[in-house]
């Protein structure tokens, strides 16, 4: 079992329809539809996408379609995501992993992956607009009390770095893969892992 970090932050001024005047906070798209998003969009073919005439229905899929993109300073930069979306999608990820969230509003979430959590390129107004078409659907984001969660956990949640990635033993220990499988159990009033 991992943990994993997903960063929504900072806010990107190209997104509409947001909470904060226009700005873009993937974090409230992710609490709203209990997904794990990120970016990465397809900008080039999102009308040939939303139309039905291109199908994404795969990890593999999207990395086609960024490949056969005409070349431009975006499409360069989707071939970066591809390293960015293989640890969510493609074999990193695994159920009853936990994900944390440092959301935009200062607050911290958690959410185990679950049997029914899958890829899915969602391409609809919405997620494209708020850059979340990439998505890990099916997680149930729970809000965790700040005084609850070990500072290993929050300076990781914290640190700069790629959109989504496994968070690291502190110190050398397993302690944090510990706590946030204690924090799960405490907030949920169950005994979901064993420690």
């Amino acid at each position: 079992m991992k943990h994993w970090r997903l960063k929504t932050w900072p806010g990107d001024p190209r997104a509409k329809n947001t909470p904060n005047e226009g700005k873009l906070l993937i974090g409230w798209y992710c609490l709203k539809h209990s997904v794990g998003a990120m970016g990465w969009c397809l900008r080039n073919l999102q009308s040939q996408i939303q139309g039905g005439k291109i199908k994404v229905d795969n990890l593999s899929d999207y990395k086609r379609l960024v490949r056969q993109t005409e070349p431009d300073t975006w499409t360069e930069n989707l071939l970066k995501s591809v390293y960015y979306l293989d640890p969510m999608f493609s074999n990193g990820v695994k159920i009853d992993d936990l994900i944390w969230m440092y959301h935009e509003d200062g607050d911290y979430y958690i959410a185990r992956v679950e049997e029914n959590s899958r890829y899915y390129y969602n391409a609809d107004d919405e997620a494209y607009d708020n850059d979340a078409c990439n998505q890990l659907t099916n997680l149930h984001w729970i809000k965790v009390d700040k005084s609850i969660i070990h500072p290993g956990i929050t300076q990781a949640l914290r640190h700069r770095g790629n959109t989504f990635c496994p968070i690291y033993s502190y110190q050398g220990e397993s302690l944090p893969s510990k706590i946030s499988q204690r924090i799960y159990n405490e907030i949920t009033g169950t005994n979901y892992y064993w420690i």
